[in-house]
C-alpha cells in the first residue's frame, strides 16, 4: 500500500526489511523513504550527467534552477508537513511530497536534456480542451491562476529561463506546464 502512496503502484520500486502491505505508520514511512531515496539518486544522476557534459553551455542556469527548486521543495514540503502535524501522517506525506516533486523534476531535467516533455501535460491539455467547453487559453489561465509561493515563483522563473535558452520554450507555457507538474502534489 505504502507504494501507492508514493505514485508508482510498483511493489519493486520498494526494497528491504518492510512490509509492503502494512497500514502501521513506521512501515509506510519506512517505504516511502525507499522509494525516495531511489528517485533522489535518479534524479541526482541526471543532473550530474548534465553538469559533466562539456557541451552544455547553461551550467549557470541550470545551478541557478537547481537552488531555486531546492527552496521551493522544501518549502513546499514542509508546509504540507506543518499543516498535518500533530498526525502521524505528516511525515508519511512530507517524504511522498519530496519524492513527487523530485520525480518532477527529474522529469523536468529529461526535459531540458531530450527536449522531450514526459509529464503528459499536452496530452493532458489536449483532453481537457475536448471534454469541457474551456478553451486552451481559458485551460492556461486557470492553471496559471493557482495559488503558489514566492519559491515556486522563483523556480519556475529561473528555470524557465533555461527552457527558453535551451528549447525555446516561451515563459508563460514554461509556467504553465511546471505548475501543471506540480498540481499532483
Amino acid at each position: 500500500f505504502c507504494v501507492l502512496i508514493v505514485f508508482w503502484g510498483s511493489p519493486s520500486f520498494g526494497e528491504g526489511d518492510w512490509k509492503k502491505n502494512s497500514f502501521i505508520t513506521k512501515d509506510i514511512l519506512q517505504c516511502v523513504n525507499i522509494a525516495y531515496k531511489k528517485i533522489d539518486k535518479k534524479l541526482n544522476e541526471q543532473y550530474s550527467a548534465m553538469v559533466a557534459e562539456p557541451k552544455f553551455l547553461h551550467r549557470n542556469l541550470l545551478l541557478d534552477g537547481e537552488r531555486a527548486w531546492i527552496r521551493y521543495r522544501d518549502v513546499h514540503c514542509e508546509n504540507i508537513y506543518d499543516a498535518i502535524l500533530p498526525g502521524e501522517e505528516a511525515g508519511i506525506e512530507r517524504i511522498a511530497c519530496l519524492a513527487s516533486l523530485t520525480s518532477s523534476r527529474l522529469v523536468e531535467l529529461l526535459y531540458l536534456d531530450t527536449g522531450i516533455s514526459g509529464d503528459g501535460f499536452y496530452s493532458s491539455l489536449s483532453i481537457m480542451s475536448r471534454v469541457s467547453s474551456m478553451t486552451r487559453e481559458e485551460i492556461f489561465s486557470h492553471i496559471e491562476n493557482l495559488e503558489k509561493t514566492l519559491e515556486e515563483t522563483d523556480y519556475y522563473k529561473k528555470n524557465c529561463e533555461l527552457t527558453d535558452a535551451i528549447h525555446a520554450e516561451d515563459e508563460k507555457t514554461c509556467r504553465i506546464r511546471m505548475k501543471f507538474q506540480a498540481m499532483k502534489v
